[in-house]
């Protein structure tokens, strides 16, 4: 299902925000769109787009067309109250030290900001980049594992990481003072329910090796039924229903028995212990979360996420930059958006107003 879309001009778009009456409790959420990787995984349902910082692409993005974007709303941001700031992706690790530093220094305020969010795959986030997010005192950082199955990265063409490196980077982070979260897929294999075997083991290394703080799991989407009607229904043809309950229900009891017997991990949302059948089959593309966390702690980090619905607010307000061929809003499921109209090859940036 697609939102209505509502294209501004440059002026129209700015009004928006400089007419932004602010009430106490509201503020500004400011996403950075990084949409390069350096492969294409073959689960990926994103648009991201395969440029090495060598590449031209890479360096027109980050060395003008942004920059340009961020100098242009400057008072904007200066004059609205910041909350947080999300670093999305494609890749947002894949950022060179020095574009990081010119991105960071480009938005106004940006050491002040309080909660401060960034994606990574791991294996291009070496220990200069960690030092600087753990210097500008980031707050999050996601790691994209997907698996520790090395020949299953293989078969999706992403490269994998051995859960020694994966431990070495998450305990820098957490030792100082960044919560760390590692996303994971299930049903890679096959998209049957022998695939949470391999959940289960990915499950048991990140408890007993890495330990991170949040672990992510992620249904792989195009294992599932994912079509929506205009109310923005998820519905199901043939025998699709049967077929997703079983997965997803199955996917719940393995989460929570993993829960139950884990040292470290709690459920983090009430869904993962729920099987009732029409709950379940009304999303049963969500997404579970493991913590370690005090649920205050991790209520703090999930009210400033903006990176993708389902993960929005209802009353949040982002402002979002970047954006690069057909990359669409990430938030659109009842809220508003606005697209900036501008003559460039490039998408234009677009902003969300709940």
């Amino acid at each position: 299902m697609s939102p209505d879309r509502v294209v501004l001009d440059i002026e129209e778009f700015k009004g928006l925000w400089e007419s932004k009456q602010w009430k106490n409790h509201e503020s500004m959420q400011i996403y950075i769109d990084n949409p390069f990787c350096v492969k294409k995984c073959n689960f990926c349902i994103f648009q991201s787009t395969v440029a090495p910082p060598s590449s031209d692409t890479y360096k027109r993005y980050y060395l003008d067309y942004l920059p340009s974007q961020l100098e242009s709303f400057a008072n904007i941001i200066r004059n609205s109250p910041v909350s947080a700031v999300y670093f999305g992706g494609g890749t947002a690790s894949l950022m060179t030290h020095r574009i990081m530093r010119l991105i960071f220094d480009a938005i106004p305020g940006f050491q002040t900001i309080p909660v401060k969010y960034f994606e990574t795959n791991p294996l291009s986030l070496d220990r200069t980049k960690m030092d600087l997010l753990i210097d500008n005192k980031f707050s999050y950082v996601s790691m994209g594992v997907q698996s520790l199955d090395r020949e299953l990265c293989i078969q999706h063409n992403r490269i994998p990481i051995s859960p020694k490196l994966l431990a070495t980077k998450v305990g820098y982070l957490q030792e100082n003072g960044v919560h760390v979260n590692c996303d994971l897929l299930a049903f890679m294999r096959t998209g049957n329910l022998v695939d949470l075997d391999d959940l289960e083991h990915d499950l048991k290394i990140l408890e007993e090796v890495v330990k991170p703080q949040v672990i992510a799991i992620y249904p792989m989407y195009q294992r599932i039924s994912f079509k929506f009607d205009k109310s923005g229904t998820q519905h199901y043809e043939g025998d699709e229903a049967e077929h997703n309950y079983n997965l997803i229900s199955n996917l719940r009891k393995r989460l929570s028995l993993f829960c139950e017997t884990s040292k470290m991990y709690h459920p983090a949302s009430e869904n993962i212990g729920t099987l009732d059948r029409t709950a379940l089959l009304a999303n049963s593309g969500g997404d579970y979360f493991l913590s370690s966390l005090t649920p205050s702690e991790l209520a703090v980090l999930n009210a400033y996420d903006s990176s993708a619905y389902p993960l929005h607010n209802a009353g949040q307000n982002v402002l979002a930059f970047g954006g690069y061929g057909q990359r669409m809003p990430y938030s659109y499921m009842g809220r508003d958006s606005y697209y900036l109209n501008v003559n460039f090859a490039w998408n234009s940036f677009y902003m969300l107003v709940a």
